[in-house]
């Protein structure tokens, strides 16, 4: 498997970069916020039930919308990526723990009520905690973009010309 945190990296990087032209967008920024997002809120969740793996449900929260990066069935782009079992099963059929925090991540992007509230009782997770993760997580993933465009900007050659 991948390193992890190579890969955490990696993708931190690559969703972080918005081009400043907004024409030449190759991915949705709404899409790129969102991957971010639920990735942190993963991570944030699995502290709370279960920190020994909360790099791989940051991971499934990144892979999670992979689908929407690349073009084919979610299934055929896991199999190109050398995932652990658990990883790969919450993302395309089995339930477990990691698929559980998705389902929730989900049910929160959508603001379906009574899902988060079924959800937080099996994992024994109590709701105002859930929404603040959610806004600490919205809050990192606005400071990495911000953080990526200030240094776009600094670099940027027609600034210093």
């Amino acid at each position: 498997m991948f390193g992890v945190d190579v890969i955490r990296n990696w993708v931190q990087l690559l969703t972080a970069r918005v081009p400043l032209d907004k024409q030449n967008l190759i991915l949705p920024e709404k899409i790129i916020r969102l991957t971010l997002t639920r990735a942190k809120l993963c991570e944030s969740i699995a502290n709370q039930i279960d920190s020994d793996r909360k790099k791989a449900f940051y991971l499934a929260g990144i892979f999670s919308s992979l689908n929407e990066f690349f073009a084919g069935p979610m299934e055929d782009i896991m199999k190109e990526l050398a995932l652990t079992e658990d990883i790969y099963a919450a993302l395309i059929v089995q339930e477990n723990s990691i698929k559980e925090v998705l389902a929730l991540v989900e049910a929160v992007e959508k603001a379906k009520w009574e899902e988060i509230h079924e959800i937080c009782q099996k994992l024994n997770i109590r709701e105002r905690c859930l929404f603040k993760m959610y806004a600490e997580s919205i809050n990192w993933t606005a400071k990495i973009q911000q953080s990526e465009q200030d240094s776009l900007l600094e670099k940027s050659p027609l600034l210093w010309s």
